[in-house]
């Protein structure tokens, strides 16, 4: 009789732990899995004309990267350290709230926050943040 009552309680335990893990993975988001390029560059796959807006470190010739041109490395949730290719060309920028030409502006490990379509995993930015750092 004891027997079966301790099958019984060990079936219950069971069931509430089973229900528990499988409620609270229900209501995560699992954050979109990062892919690597041909060039081993760690990137997020992204739909094409897709709203890109993040806030990560201005980085440019590192090693592995294109020669040349602007990468945003940032992180996302379950995956730091991804970087995608900036096109900054059309971009307009401001340092804290005053309007600045992107030239002068754009530095290598600089914070900023980028407004942009994705295209072909590159970011079209169309807004370049420059954050104050005081």
């Amino acid at each position: 009789m004891s027997k079966n009552i301790l099958y019984i309680i060990l079936i219950i335990v069971i069931i509430i732990v089973v229900s528990f893990i499988s409620y609270d993975l229900a209501g995560k988001n699992v954050a979109q899995a990062p892919t690597i390029s041909e060039n081993n560059q760690t990137q997020t796959s992204a739909e094409p004309g897709e709203n890109f807006f993040k806030t990560g470190n201005l980085v440019k010739d590192n090693p592995g990267m294109e020669a040349g041109v602007w990468y945003l490395v940032y992180e996302a949730p379950g995956a730091p350290a991804l970087q995608i290719k900036l096109q900054v060309d059309k971009a307009i920028c401001d340092l804290g709230s005053q309007p600045i030409a992107c030239e002068q502006a754009l530095k290598q490990g600089r914070l900023v926050t980028i407004t942009g379509e994705i295209e072909n995993n590159v970011v079209i930015a169309s807004k370049i943040h420059i954050e104050v750092i005081k």
